[in-house]
């Protein structure tokens, strides 16, 4: 996991330096740097157990870099947020038991996303984007109501997802939506024991709905 994550900011390196190489010899483009603030929505589904997430609002905060090529965009994104899930684990006719497991996280994603400004005017632009976003948890912390125990439940450090989005920008503040939705397993697969009974979690995914707004502290623009 560790390899896996200092690669993946090698990466993010290389392909910021030579963004901005290009960029600095290129004619009509954009460089801009913020922050953002906003809420996230949370569902967590997985096959095998049933689970009901309610919709959890959770604070993120991060920063943006944006890079517009004759509004063509690519935005690396940094944010940091905490999300809670609720699983509802039915046992069979024969157990009778309901148990309630509550998951908290805190995690920081990091986003690569590209598209298209379609919209673009002096006060107002509009774009939507598209892309890739690696997830690693800081931390987290599992309980379930059986007996008020705690629950050995660990989610991997980092996973995958993808996302969509559209944003509108006017003069230097910028509004997102934005929607997550994981590639990889959160939990791989788990034999979980409560009570003496065997519960299985398999497939997890998560999923975001993300608005956020914020202000761009920095911006160069060269046009020809």
């Amino acid at each position: 996991m560790i390899t896996q994550k200092i690669s993946m900011k090698k990466l993010l390196f290389v392909i910021i330096f030579f963004l901005s190489t290009i960029l600095t010899r290129a004619e009509g483009f954009g460089i801009y740097v913020g922050g953002k603030l906003g809420y996230q929505t949370t569902k967590l589904s997985a096959a095998r157990v049933d689970i009901n997430a309610g919709l959890n609002e959770h604070m993120v905060l991060g920063g943006f870099g944006r890079f517009v090529i004759k509004n063509f965009v690519i935005q690396p994104e940094m944010t940091l947020f905490s999300t809670s899930q609720i699983f509802d684990l039915s046992g069979t006719d024969a157990t009778h038991l309901n148990i309630s497991v509550e998951t908290e996280q805190q995690s920081l994603a990091m986003p690569l996303m590209v598209g298209y400004q379609f919209f673009d005017q002096s006060l107002i632009k509009v774009r939507a984007t598209a892309g890739l976003v690696m997830y690693y948890v800081l931390g987290q912390n599992n309980q379930n109501n059986y007996n008020n125990q705690s629950l050995d439940v660990e989610a991997n450090k980092i996973t995958w997802g993808s996302a969509l989005s559209v944003g509108v920008d006017f003069m230097m503040f910028t509004l997102d939506l934005s929607y997550s939705f994981g590639l990889t397993n959160i939990v791989e697969r788990e034999i979980v024991d409560i009570g003496g009974h065997t519960f299985v979690m398999d497939n997890t995914r998560q999923n975001f709905f993300t608005i956020t707004v914020g202000i761009k502290l920095f911006n160069y623009i060269y046009e020809e």
